[in-house]
């Protein structure tokens, strides 16, 4: 089977524009540094794997009151109808 030239030697495929808006955003300058910051940033530890214990002890309470709170909301808007 014989392939045509498009298909033996197929053309650059096109950046879209969201790829070119990123090398361009690139070029500016400060823009690698800043990108190095980005990704130090994502990379770093969270709160919760430093202290698993302490964030725990935080967010129960904190779910808790937040529940006690939406629940007297609605209780509130039904004795007011």
């Amino acid at each position: 089977m014989i392939l045509p030239d498009w298909m033996r030697d197929p053309p650059e495929p096109k950046l879209s524009w969201r790829r070119q808006l990123t090398y361009r955003a690139l070029r500016l300058p400060g823009a690698p540094a800043l990108r190095r910051l980005l990704w130090r940033w994502e990379t770093r530890r969270r709160m919760h794997q430093r202290f698993p214990i302490l964030t725990a002890l935080l967010a129960i309470p904190l779910a808790f009151v937040t529940i006690m709170v939406m629940i007297s909301v609605v209780y509130w808007l039904y004795s007011n109808a």
